[in-house]
């Protein structure tokens, strides 16, 4: 499949696992937060941390969609949204890559957008930095240093969330495998900005939360279940045996760090084992937020985003052209295990998809009013519970363009 072919399969898959946000845009959570930092401060102000650390994406790009125009918000986040869903698509499918020929990449980018949580970050550009976070792991694989793009997006996605920047232990250890200096620039850069993130999130509300609920157990726990909801979440839609969740994570995590220590000592492959690690990485820092309160359907799929698309795309490495077969043929199967959650993740819940506001309606009800202030709904999960911005008419009335 060409490049343009993958772009082309994966936006209409994208666009088919949550077309609300197609034929309904809206302003979702935390959009809000960063349109008020925006309409208070500028572009500047809009960079403003969000719930404890930086997400560069979604809040340049919310401040660029503002300054077009603020009635038509909804539809342009939409659009920059899908633009930072191709983009990441390109990254994989385009340059020459350690990580495989270009129908090895094919379906590393159809792993990503058929990724079996529920949709939660397709759509949206708030969660956009989801996306961008998996940078680091994609250009890792890149053949050629591509410098103007390499420093650019490394850094982009290392304030996107603390998870981008994470990777650099990922970019280390390629660079004392292979001695390429381009590993250990990418390596600083990672680090520097996940010291940034780190500060920004300890010195914030939210690490009181962090600390309170992430007790050691309860993290480890957590890891085991990302791993084994990847494998078994299907099996039981409703009600999950979380204890055979567990054991079954334990068992599939062991498995993609065997098959990676065995590729890279036995057979000089370094691919799987970084990888593998990139996956545990991302295992490791997402289950700090929510550990054991999460759900890869329904509560938080969020939080399974990374380490299921990581987890695909080692099994990907592992079944293209694995030294042993029976190898080859138990990730090939581990993969098709998985892709049964999408019977119940590919779309979101019924009751997730019925707010159908209008955003300019909404702000002209608000501009009608006679009240001081006004909450102007916001989606929070789809559903007909909504969060609110507060408004003054007379603002309402300016951001519609009216004097």
């Amino acid at each position: 499949m060409t490049a343009l072919g993958t772009v082309a399969f994966c936006v209409l898959i994208w666009i088919w696992r949550r077309p609300g946000q197609l034929t309904h845009p809206y302003v979702w959570d935390e959009e809000s937060t960063i349109l008020r930092h925006y309409l208070d401060g500028g572009f500047i102000g809009a960079l403003r941390p969000v719930q404890g650390y930086l997400i560069l994406p979604p809040a340049a790009l919310m401040a660029v969609a503002a300054k077009i125009s603020i009635v038509h918000l909804p539809s342009l986040t939409y659009v920059f949204a899908l633009l930072v869903f191709v983009a990441t698509i390109l990254m994989i499918a385009v340059p020459e890559s350690r990580w495989g020929s270009s129908r090895t990449r094919a379906a590393m980018g159809a792993a990503a957008a058929l990724v079996p949580t529920s949709p939660e970050v397709f759509g949206v550009l708030l969660y956009s930095f989801w996306w961008s976070t998996l940078w680091p792991l994609i250009i890792l694989g890149w053949k050629r240093s591509l410098w103007p793009l390499r420093a650019p997006l490394l850094a982009i996605a290392a304030l996107s969330s603390p998870a981008g920047g994470s990777v650099f232990v990922v970019y280390a250890l390629s660079y004392l495998r292979g001695r390429r200096i381009r590993d250990a620039i990418g390596a600083a850069i990672l680090l520097a900005g996940f010291v940034v993130e780190s500060v920004l999130t300890l010195s914030s509300s939210r690490a009181d939360a962090i600390s309170e609920n992430a007790t050691p157990w309860r993290v480890i726990e957590q890891i085991a279940r990302t791993g084994g909801f990847f494998e078994t979440r299907w099996l039981v839609a409703g009600n999950p045996d979380l204890g055979f969740a567990a054991f079954a994570g334990l068992v599939f995590l062991l498995f993609l760090l065997s098959a990676g220590i065995y590729l890279a000592l036995r057979w000089g492959r370094d691919d799987v084992a970084l990888m593998a690690l990139g996956a545990l990485v991302f295992t490791v820092i997402t289950a700090f937020p929510d550990p054991l309160g999460s759900d890869p359907v329904s509560a938080g799929p969020r939080y399974y985003f990374l380490p299921f698309v990581a987890f695909g795309w080692v099994l990907i490495l592992i079944a293209k052209d694995a030294p042993l077969r029976g190898l080859a043929v138990a990730a090939a199967i581990l993969l098709g295990l998985s892709s049964l959650n999408l019977a119940t993740t590919f779309s979101r819940p019924k009751a997730m998809t019925v707010a159908h506001l209008s955003w300019k309606s909404e702000l002209e009800r608000c501009g009608r009013s006679t009240a001081g202030i006004v909450p102007v709904p916001i989606y929070f999960d789809g559903s007909d519970n909504f969060w609110s911005i507060d408004f003054t008419p007379a603002r309402c009335r300016q951001l519609l363009g009216e004097h």
